[in-house]
């Protein structure tokens, strides 16, 4: 045989070449889709996943470790040794912190594909533990494709208030775009409009003295900055923590001097912006985009004739 025919000749996983152990039952054998040979059992097939080959593709004794007798599988050995990890429930399968999430994605996808419950539970757990919210937009594709609503409504809330057009072009379906739409519109609204509204109705009101209607205006334009910075409700979280005291400086000079002549540390309308803000985030955070903006109506009951 040539070098180069020597070189395609597929080779079996160690760490799944059962046709090499003592253990009885009937074996599968599935080649990845780079030239690399996993020997199953059928029994652990059959209890721990949903849709694999069925009982015609059982050999009643080991198959030869040959690229003819393996079932082709689309995915590479990398996505399948951990995935044909949790098919031996012995082995206490567990995803490694170093496992890339470019990797646990088609992990997760083939977990999917095959139904491996217990690979899916495990990539769900880790999508949201290590990969939230750097990764939301694909976990949140991931999770609608498949109905995983607690992921959903996860990294939803990651993204609901970045750039419509951002979350659009790097990839949300275009089925959702229009619920997603009324989702963000809706949060960005809850997030300032009350607050704004709030501060307009303080401006007129004639408790106020000239300095403190400036603090109105320094706090409705921190508003509009910081609503036209803001990526995440991270990030608001972070604009509005005033370690100290509450205070716009640098938006109204006056108020700061009338604070450090009184020894007040706080403006209270700033205060009361900030405050207000942080409570919107509260209530944003309770909205389930599943339950509000995704999850099917129900048929309304037919008319008793």
């Amino acid at each position: 045989m040539s070098s180069d025919g020597a070189e395609s000749r597929p080779t079996t996983h160690a760490n799944f070449d059962h046709n090499n152990t003592n253990g009885s039952g009937d074996r599968v054998t599935f080649i990845s889709s780079d030239r690399v040979l996993f020997n199953l059992h059928r029994k652990n097939l059959d209890v721990t996943a949903g849709v694999f080959p069925g009982p015609e593709f059982v050999f009643a004794s080991a198959p030869p470790a040959q690229e003819s007798t393996a079932i082709p599988l689309q995915e590479p050995a990398c996505v399948l040794e951990i995935l044909f990890q949790f098919v031996y429930p012995d082995r206490r399968a567990k995803l490694t912190e170093s496992l890339e999430f470019a990797v646990l994605a088609q992990v997760a996808e083939t977990a999917e594909k095959y139904q491996i419950y217990s690979a899916i539970d495990a990539c769900e757990q880790e999508f949201e533990r290590r990969w939230l919210p750097q990764y939301a937009l694909p976990i949140l594709t991931h999770a609608l494709k498949h109905g995983i609503i607690k992921l959903i409504d996860a990294s939803a809330l990651c993204l609901c208030i970045t750039p419509i057009s951002e979350v659009l072009n790097q990839g949300l379906p275009l089925q959702y775009a229009a619920r997603w739409s009324k989702y963000h519109e809706d949060c960005r609204n809850l997030l300032f409009k009350d607050a704004e509204a709030e501060l307009g109705t303080l401006y007129l009101s004639m408790e106020l003295d000239n300095t403190h209607r400036s603090c109105v205006v320094a706090a409705l334009d921190w508003m509009y900055d910081t609503s036209r910075k803001i990526r995440s409700l991270n990030d608001i979280e972070h604009y509005t923590y005033k370690p100290d005291r509450y205070r716009h400086d640098e938006f109204s000079p006056r108020c700061s001097i009338d604070l450090d002549m009184s020894g007040e540390q706080s403006c209270y309308v700033l205060e009361q912006a900030l405050v207000s803000v942080k409570r919107r985030i509260v209530e944003i955070k309770e909205i389930s985009f599943w339950d509000c903006y995704i999850k099917p109506i129900p048929a309304p009951k037919p008319m008793p004739q």
